[in-house]
């Protein structure tokens, strides 16, 4: 069930482009890495500025063209 929902979100990530997980979601952070780079895909990964309320909360990543 777990390998399910990650697989949708990468779904997501890749249909739209980027996608926003919580920074405290490790495995999540990790498969989207692993699944990004088995896939020869380039992406980044970005965090919003401090000084906006979703700083420290949320990890952006988004994919390269």
């Amino acid at each position: 069930m777990l390998q399910t929902n990650y697989e949708e979100k990468i779904a997501e990530l890749r249909k739209k482009g980027e996608l926003e997980i919580p920074v405290t979601d490790c495995d999540l952070q990790f498969f989207i890495e692993d699944t990004l780079e088995s896939l020869n895909l380039k992406y980044q990964k970005l965090v919003p500025p401090r000084k906006t309320k979703r700083s420290g909360k949320l990890l952006r990543f988004k994919i390269l063209d």
